[in-house]
């Protein structure tokens, strides 16, 4: 699968280079962009299909957007392949998904609210202690990492002020608890890829995977 992603990712670099007559520095950019592209369209195909199946779309995709905005701005660990990463991911969003509709019911409001600010708190000093933690496929430039820090500060602070805010009006919103808990979930999974536990948590977990998927 990972040929095929590549492949297909330049196969289509080739015809646009040849179409639009570009230099192989400009190819190459495409080439990884479309890689990327069609990366993220599989994935969250399979994420969004399996969790179609399993009934749980709205929690997954709420983990999903939670963790994958996070992640944009504070980087974090990940898998060395693409289809490590695919299963890790997948597996983490559909459990997050599961469990956040088998808790919803025993939990309540002032348990909910005191677990949010405890995850603000882990989350403002996380950022400020390692965030961003770079990719070694795409470091972040020096000059950048200032801005990204202070980005995902503000990320840490505006996702609880509006899980807050949801949890006030969760009368409003039948569905509020466990989508509330399923965007906690996608927001602790990526915390923990900002330390070194979480950094080597994940290494082993791809270790693990790299003997079935190498």
């Amino acid at each position: 699968m990972v040929v095929d992603l590549k492949n297909t990712a330049s196969g289509i670099a080739r015809y646009l280079a040849r179409e639009l007559d570009l230099d192989p520095k400009n190819a190459e950019v495409i080439r990884y962009g479309m890689e990327i592209i069609l990366g993220a369209l599989l994935k969250g195909s399979i994420i969004i299909g399996f969790s179609y199946w399993l009934g749980i779309t709205p929690y997954v995709l709420v983990a999903l957007i939670t963790s994958g905005m996070f992640r944009l701005l504070s980087g974090g660990a990940h898998c060395n392949t693409y289809m490590r990463c695919l299963i890790f991911s997948s597996t983490t969003l559909l459990l997050i998904g599961i469990l956040a509709l088998l808790i919803a019911p025993y939990v309540n409001e002032n348990s909910v609210m005191l677990s949010v600010f405890a995850l603000a708190l882990a989350g403002l000093y996380f950022v400020t202690k390692w965030a961003p933690v770079d990719n070694p496929n795409k470091p972040i430039p020096s000059d950048k990492k200032g801005k990204y820090k202070k980005l995902s500060v503000i990320y840490v602070i505006t996702w609880a002020i509006v899980v807050i805010v949801f949890l006030l009006n969760r009368n409003e919103l039948p569905l509020t608890f466990p989508i509330i808990l399923a965007s906690m979930g996608g927001f602790t999974v990526q915390l923990l890829s900002l330390c070194p536990a979480g950094y080597r948590l994940i290494g082993v977990i791809d270790c693990m995977l790299g003997k079935f998927f190498p």
